[in-house]
């Protein structure tokens, strides 16, 4: 669930009953609730196989040079595959504008396992891809910078022009976008072999800390230390 502009966005299931009523059908749907007047401003299908991966509020500025900022539901998903069909993703850009709510959606050839805005930008994460865009008009995004992992990212958090991130296999990793060069810069890592399940900042300027729970329940917090700035000290 995110709020912007007193309006909630949810997913829902819905079930649907055909030919055995023990046994319905369920449908997902993503719905923007009024939180006002306690109904739905707009509703959109998800399809059969379609998972919401991460669902977050993005501030993207369409001119580079100003500070200004337009504010976005985003929703990234993906696609069951198989022997036939391969696995793909989506990315939703929900836009609300005096009541009215427009959609744009983006597909792409992986699951989408992430989204997040940072300095005005979008980023995605695709497989061991993150990919950045600059939004210029709603309906265009321009391909600008990308980030390999070392597997694909399960979690990730943003603080200012930092980006903290889990992935599957490899731990918890601090990254910093550079405006001047337009692209990732790796900052440290704790090198731990980890499946990271939850990432997250826990600021406390001038002092900088992360932390990650892995996929069997232990929370490790980590401090970053420009003394020591290839490691994450715990």
């Amino acid at each position: 669930r995110r709020v912007l502009f007193r309006s909630l966005l949810v997913v829902r299931s819905h079930n649907v009953f055909g030919v055995n009523e023990w046994y319905p059908h369920v449908e997902y749907y993503l719905e923007v609730l009024d939180v006002r007047k306690k109904s739905i401003l707009w509703k959109y299908p998800l399809m059969e196989d379609e998972i919401v991966t991460d669902a977050r509020l993005l501030q993207l500025k369409p001119d580079q040079a100003s500070f200004s900022r337009e504010s976005f539901f985003g929703v990234s998903t993906l696609t069951g595959g198989g022997e036939e069909d391969s696995c793909k993703g989506f990315v939703y850009l929900i836009r609300l504008d005096e009541g009215e709510v427009t959609l744009n959606r983006k597909s792409y050839n992986g699951a989408i396992t992430q989204l997040c805005s940072l300095d005005g930008n979008l980023f995605i994460s695709e497989g061991t891809q993150v990919k950045g865009f600059v939004y210029e008009t709603y309906s265009s995004l321009t391909y600008m910078a990308f980030y390999t992992t070392h597997a694909y990212v399960t979690s990730w958090a943003v603080f200012r022009n930092y980006l903290s991130y889990g992935d599957a296999a490899f731990g918890l990793n601090l990254t910093r976008w550079i405006h001047d060069i337009v692209n990732i810069v790796p900052i440290a890592s704790d090198r731990e072999h980890v499946t990271v399940m939850l990432t997250e900042f826990l600021a406390a300027p001038p002092e900088l800390f992360t932390c990650f729970v892995d996929d069997v329940g232990n929370m490790e917090i980590f401090q970053y230390d420009p003394q020591f700035p290839e490691m994450l000290s715990p």
